[in-house]
């Protein structure tokens, strides 16, 4: 639209020449000559050309509007990159599919202007590079990409036909060499032949050599040839994720000092091989080995050295042999709280084989569940957390022995089974007597087996005597069968306190069982979705059998039509409902929203469960479940069946709720989000709420990730924070915790326990600092504490307790009245990690000590704002002036972003160190800088100066100052006309000129007076200390009369290029 005012200017010209033309052609014809009708004749061929020409602009411009009339035009931004990212991921089943997908933009990303314009800006779109490819489009994805980290995929497979292979090779090496500390993820399928016959190693040995990945955090090989040539090593410092496919003996070597997860997939693993390879990597968390064995391989034992893995979290080896799985868990160290899962073969020939291995480990159990299947499956759980899992194979379909597996120790007290078929009931009564701790029972199987159990349990005596809880979830059962089983073990004095079932006949004396059980839950099995041809192929036989029932009723004699109609009506009313229901189905999915993909359906509910979750977070006791979750039966089945809409968990609950939010989380780690608020009302008249909140998280603890809890002052059982953690978490692990934020209103209680944290990164709290729960100290990396009374003595003792901080913050230390204004000298408190440091609103003589009490790296950011002090504490000029001597710049600006009027910023190479924000007064206007002398005569190496602020000092303190910075080289400016004034008088202030090495003057956002700028820059000329360079604005070098003037006195640079100098000249 942009040429549209060009070329109706353009036509009007045109229109006043067609309006004169005719008004004087009738007056003068006669006297025309060729030449006049030849100009008229023109005249008239521009007018033809000019109209043709808007008719095409106006058509453009009308299209342009109509497109965006239509739905697909006023779709956001928002949803265009998700249809675009869409359409990238699905352009091709498999990425190695004919050409390379680099190759292949999707005609989506030009479908029109707008869209286009949205790819083009959209760095996420050319982020994923596919190598090789022409160096053209390499470079293309390389500047949209912008500054975004890059997934890198190259593949053999896809090597250009008709060209040297070596010579592809070497171009994918510079291609990844020029892109190197921008490489998030890089995988790597070096295919069954070589390339060039270039091993893999060969070619990152080559290419690679020197070669530092500061950014790789997925590594992902896949090499199917047999290479063992010397391995290659890969610079890798920040590497968590390693995959390799292929033969152990070539995979290359990697310093990886934080990997986390490793997974290791091939053929023919051997057990020695593979603890060779593991003990290459000794701080993995996450192990997966997935290998292909075969049944006839025989184990040789070598002895081995053994493989310590302290921070291992889980380790899951994929099918293979008991034997070998055992010789290699001998020569294995791992932590106690490591989830286990195995699958292997087993031998036929070997009796017991299963129950032998598993039978010593169950000394530490306390739950065992059991599935029969084409896999087995065996799972022990332990109390503090430790989850062992052994699936296998099997060869004759039999499974472990119950009863062989009860004769070994144990503490079992939780049993679930999932079997097709129960051991014989003589088996089942020995296997219960002995297992005489058990208190809950899950069973899954069918009526008959169930009767089996009932017919264990009721032996003559009680077995099982502290069973509890039964739950018969997907199992079918005799009601009048349950009835007596649960009569039986009321009258023998244990009776169940709870029974859960599934909704199935609806006969079931559900009243009855609440007689006999504390508490009865009767659920409701979710409906798997049916398949719709399925459901068309009823509806249509419906629609036929109604059809040919009426035919025989009209063609039948009249005594049989009354009889025959009814039935008719009878039939069409039971058909009628699902036959509009598919129906109205069938017109849905013709309707532009029942053709989204399932993908687009799940970000539509992720972004509505913002709100709702926005919303609950204020006020806990609105769960609202977002409407478009039961939209519609499409968008329902969808929603029950993606765990990440289920993932916030709100406690406390009731527990129909909260039982929904676990099934349909599935597997997921969680985010709880715990408050008291909502602990009044009906929850408060049922059981006791906090016993109920306790069973809930002692149920999550080892899913949960995050992790928020809300204190009141006012509980219902009036019970501090602490004394709730420790009377019912003292022996729980939260495995999976990473982020943990606590606000503790009550601020009473002192913790006297530490919280099983394996893996908290992140801790948050807002309360005083005794009631501060503990928690382990071994990940923790961020520490942020909010409140009152946080003096510099708790500071330091809290953070003596967690050494690995790498960025802590207090804000709002709120009356620091009553604090001590001298300070007793203690050893200092490492913190070696460090990277920033962050506190606001705190007196100077605290922070002094802070600084004094603290071992910390040199490179910490330390940002502190509000700081204030004072008559008997430490003044500003004093508290800055003593740390000048570690850096060699300092900025004084406006802190637009804060209540408080000035920011001073200590830097050291361009880099920002500490960050001070001043509060001379409570009033932003009547702030006053302080004495730049009195900084000043501390010693210090100054070379750069900014100075930002719409006030500066007096000329004379502003004279003496800069020459006691005499070795400045750098001055930045921006103030208003008058306070820049005082700063160029004072550097040409004479005799004696101040900063005689200043090169530079930085004047970017200043308005400058030309004939005083010269004036300046002469007489610094004529005093011998010439100014080499001046930064303007880019808009300023557009005035003829600055270039002009200052030619020959000074280089005037952009201040764009000068940023980009500054930036190549940083020291490191």
């Amino acid at each position: 639209m942009a040429h549209l005012p060009s070329v109706s200017g353009h036509l009007s010209e045109t229109q006043s020449t067609v309006a004169f033309e005719p008004q004087h052609i009738p007056g003068h014809f006669r006297s025309l000559t060729e030449d006049a009708t030849f100009n008229v004749q023109n005249t008239l061929n521009d007018i033809e050309d000019t109209a043709s020409q808007c008719d095409s602009f106006f058509d453009y411009s009308v299209k342009q509007r109509q497109n965006l009339s239509a739905p697909v035009g006023r779709l956001t931004n928002e949803l265009i990159v998700q249809i675009l990212k869409y359409s990238w991921h699905h352009q091709y089943p498999d990425p190695y599919h004919g050409e390379p997908r680099l190759n292949k933009i999707p005609p989506a990303y030009s479908l029109c202007t707008r869209w286009r314009n949205v790819a083009l800006q959209s760095p996420c779109f050319w982020c994923t590079i596919y190598l090789p490819a022409p160096p053209e489009m390499f470079q293309l994805f390389q500047s949209r990409s912008q500054s975004s980290k890059l997934d890198i995929i190259v593949s053999t497979a896809t090597m250009p036909q008709g060209r040297d292979e070596l010579v592809v090779l070497a171009e994918i090496g510079v291609s990844i060499r020029s892109v190197v500390t921008r490489i998030k993820s890089l995988d790597i399928n070096w295919g069954r032949w070589c390339p060039g016959d270039q091993k893999l190693n060969q070619f990152l040995k080559k290419e690679f050599s020197g070669q530092q990945f500061s950014s790789l955090k997925l590594l992902s090989i896949t090499n199917e040839l047999y290479d063992v040539d010397c391995r290659s090593t890969l610079n890798t410092p920040v590497l968590e994720d390693f995959k390799y496919y292929g033969d152990l003996k070539g995979i290359p070597r990697a310093t990886a000092p934080n990997l986390s997860k490793l997974l290791l997939q091939g053929t023919m693993y051997k057990p020695k091989i593979i603890l060779d390879t593991l003990s290459l990597f000794p701080a993995v968390e996450h192990l997966t080995i997935r290998d292909c064995c075969d049944s006839g391989y025989t184990l040789r034992r070598p002895q081995h050295a053994i493989v310590s893995f302290e921070r291992l979290r889980s380790l899951d080896i994929d099918a293979l042999h008991l034997i070998d799985l055992q010789y290699v868990l001998e020569h294995l160290i791992y932590p106690p709280s490591a989830s286990i899962i195995f699958e292997v073969h087993r031998n036929p020939s070997k009796k017991s084989e299963v129950e032998k291995f598993l039978g010593p480990r169950m000394a530490t159990a306390t739950e065992l569940r059991v599935t029969q299947g084409w896999m087995h499956s065996y799972s022990l759980v332990s109390s503090p957390g430790q989850s062992f899992q052994v699936k296998h194979f099997h060869a004759d379909g039999d499974i472990a022995s119950l009863q062989k597996l009860a004769a070994y120790p144990t503490a079992l007290s939780r049993l679930e089974l999932r079997f097709k078929e129960l051991p014989p009931v003589n088996e089942m009564v020995t296997t219960l007597r002995l297992w005489n701790r058990i208190a809950h029972i899950s069973i899954q199987t069918d009526e008959e087996e169930v009767k089996k159990l009932f017919m264990a349990l009721q032996h003559a005596s009680v077995l099982c005597p502290l069973l509890e809880t039964m739950d018969f979830r997907g199992s079918s059962f005799s009601y009048p069968e349950m009835v007596q089983f649960l009569r039986f073990r009321k009258d023998q004095g244990a009776p169940l306190r709870e029974l859960t079932i599934t909704k199935q006949n609806p006969d079931v004396p559900i009243e009855l069982f609440s007689t006999l059980v504390a508490r009865v839950l009767h659920l409701a099995i979710d409906k798997v979705p049916v398949n719709q041809e399925k459901e068309s192929k009823s509806c249509l036989m419906c629609c036929m059998a109604t059809f040919r029932a009426l035919t025989s009723v009209l063609g039948s004699s009249t005594g049989y039509q009354k009889e025959s109609l009814l039935d008719v009506e009878t039939t069409i009313s039971d058909y009628l409902p699902p036959l509009s229901t598919f129906l109205k189905q069938q017109r849905n999915m013709c309707a532009p929203i029942g053709r989204l993909s399932d993908e687009l359906v799940i970000e539509v509910l992720h972004y509505s469960l913002y709100d709702i979750r926005n919303w609950a977070g204020w006020y806990p006791g609105t769960r609202v479940i977002p409407p478009a979750f039961y939209l519609c039966t499409r968008w329902r089945n969808i929603t029950l069946h993606c765990a990440s809409l289920w993932e916030t968990v709100y406690l406390p609950a009731p527990p129909d709720m909260f039982e929904a939010f676990k099934r349909r989380g599935g597997l997921r780690t969680l985010r709880v989000i715990v408050t008291t608020v909502c602990m009044t009302g009906e929850m408060e008249e049922e059981a006791p709420v906090l016993d109920q909140l306790s069973n809930n998280l002692r149920d999550l603890a080892p899913r949960i990730s995050e992790l928020f809890i809300t204190w009141e002052e006012y509980t219902p059982e009036d019970v501090d924070l602490n004394d709730f953690l420790e009377s019912e978490f003292k022996n729980v692990t939260f495995s999976s915790l990473k982020a943990l934020h606590i606000t503790d209103y009550r601020h009473r209680g002192e913790p006297s326990f530490t919280l099983d944290t394996p893996i908290l990164r992140e801790l948050e709290f807002y309360g005083s600092p005794d009631p501060l729960p503990l928690v382990s100290p071994g990940c923790l990396v961020k520490l942020c504490l909010s409140g009152v009374n946080y003096e510099p003595v708790d500071i330091l003792d809290i953070l003596s307790l967690y050494p690995y901080l790498e960025h802590f913050s207090v804000s709002d230390p709120c009356d620091w009245e009553g604090w001590e204004h001298e300070y007793s000298i203690q050893p200092p408190v490492s913190l070696r990690n460090l990277k920033s440091f962050e506190i606001s609103r705190y007196p100077l003589n605290s922070l002094n000590h802070l600084f004094t009490s603290l071992d910390v790296p040199a490179s910490v950011h330390w940002k502190l704002s509000g700081c204030s002090h004072n008559d008997e504490g430490l003044d500003f000029a004093s508290f800055l002036g003593l740390r000048m001597s570690a850096y060699d710049g300092i900025r004084i600006a406006e802190n637009s972003h804060s209540y408080y009027g000035v920011a001073f910023t200590l830097m050291t190479c361009l880099e920002p160190r500490i960050e001070i924000g001043y509060s001379a007064s409570a009033s932003r206007n009547d702030a006053k800088l302080p004495s730049l002398v009195r900084i000043a005569s501390y010693p210090c190496d100054l070379k750069r100066i900014e100075l930002l602020t719409k006030w500066l000092p007096e000329s004379e303190e502003l004279v003496e100052a800069f020459r006691r910075w005499a070795g400045i080289t750098y001055i930045k400016g921006c103030s208003p006309e008058a306070d820049f004034e005082r700063l160029l008088s004072a550097l040409t202030t004479t005799p004696d000129i101040p900063c005689p090495l200043l090169e530079t003057l930085d004047c970017t956002g200043m308005k400058l007076n030309v004939q005083r700028m010269k004036k300046f820059f002469e007489c610094r000329i004529e005093e011998g200390v010439p100014v080499r360079q001046l930064i303007v604005d880019p808009g300023i070098l557009g005035g003829i009369d600055l270039v002009e003037e200052l030619a020959g006195l000074v280089e005037i640079v952009p201040a764009n290029e000068a940023d980009l100098e500054s930036t190549r000249n940083r020291k490191p």
